[in-house]
């Protein structure tokens, strides 16, 4: 494998990232590829997709995409490890959160399929991408009917989950958004799910101001559902997150009792964030 410096896509700018052509797709590259639809494609079609691909390592915090104004500038690929989030920016410098991706999600789709699109990407947690060429994947969606469906199929889902969310930014108060939030946030760490995103951090994805975040969490914390530790926030009562999340908060204080069921441990059964 050959490691190069990489550009962000748009800006000209050199990053401190580096860029790893795949010659062979590393484990974690491997299960990315093997969690996304595009795992659905013939082997022909995969071979070319990833004939050109490579990995690239972005650290938290990092803008890694700063929009595309048309569709050579845009950036296609597979998220591989860690965590983004995509969102929209006003001219004012507000900001929106369109979209978590996490492993096996697809990012860029839209810019690369509509000729660019106004959002930025942002590194929450250390990740790594599967970069695809735009290009070589725009031509071959033009002319093999399965990836372009699956492709369909793919966008569709997307577009629910951003009316979905489009929805709670629309019709619910600042601590219904911000537990939401929350939980899309949330890594476990020794079996509790901690979030490290500041309260600046939050803001910026529900599109509000940090004084009014900062408000919203120590209601949580009052209510027993967060508890703050140092500069992270440890979730302890993920069910009662998840019910205020809903828009149907809970008037029984006993189910929003620390320790109650869906807490901040870790459970085998996972439960959908």
């Amino acid at each position: 494998m050959t490691i190069r410096p990489g550009l962000l896509p748009g800006s000209g700018l050199s990053t401190t990232v580096n860029e790893i052509a795949v010659d062979q797709l590393s484990p974690l590259a491997r299960r990315a590829w093997e969690c996304s639809f595009l795992s659905e494609v013939s082997c022909d079609t995969a071979r070319e997709l990833l004939e050109h691909a490579w990995e690239s390592r972005l650290a938290s915090g990092q803008i890694f995409y700063r929009g595309a104004h048309h569709a050579d500038m845009a950036m296609l690929g597979i998220v591989a490890s860690g965590r983004v989030r995509i969102f929209v920016r006003s001219g004012e410098g507000r900001q929106a959160t369109v979209r978590y991706a996490e492993t096996g999600a697809v990012i860029g789709l839209p810019a690369v399929l509509s000729g660019g699109s106004k959002i930025d990407g942002e590194v929450i947690t250390d990740a790594l991408l599967v970069r695809l060429s735009p290009s070589r994947f725009r031509g071959l969606a033009q002319r093999d009917g399965r990836l372009a469906y699956l492709v369909a199929g793919y966008l569709a889902e997307q577009l629910a989950e951003a009316q979905d969310l489009l929805a709670t930014d629309l019709f619910t108060d600042v601590r219904t958004r911000v537990a939401r939030h929350l939980l899309d946030l949330a890594i476990v760490e020794n079996g509790s799910f901690v979030v490290r995103a500041s309260h600046q951090t939050i803001a910026d994805a529900i599109g509000s101001v940090r004084e009014v975040v900062t408000r919203s969490i120590s209601r949580l914390d009052a209510a027993g559902l967060i508890k703050r530790e140092g500069r992270s926030t440890v979730l302890l009562n993920r069910a009662g997150l998840h019910e205020l999340a809903s828009g149907h908060e809970q008037s029984d204080s006993a189910s929003l009792a620390p320790g109650s069921l869906g807490g901040g441990r870790w459970d085998h059964s996972g439960g959908s964030r």
